[in-house]
């Protein structure tokens, strides 16, 4: 019993020994449109005030906010590829 088994494990490691790996190319995956729109700036009141240029600066940082994630996301994608 032993014998039979023997073989058949051997005949069965050696069997697998010469498979090759062979590599696919996937198709590059873009970049979804809405992450390489352009960032928005927000309209400069005239006359500013005070208040206006706090405000201003508030949606500048927002903007700009919004970009960096859009750009965090594009080299997501492009360190998956």
């Amino acid at each position: 019993m032993r014998v039979p088994l023997t073989l058949f494990l051997l005949m069965w490691l050696t069997a697998c020994a010469d498979t090759e790996k062979e590599y696919v190319q996937l198709p590059a995956m873009p970049v979804p449109a809405e992450l390489l729109a352009d960032c928005e700036i927000p309209p400069v009141p005239d006359p500013m005030t005070w208040g206006d240029s706090l405000e201003l600066n508030e949606r500048l940082m927002t903007s700009v906010e919004n970009c960096n994630r859009d750009k965090r996301a594009i080299r997501k994608i492009e360190s998956l590829r």
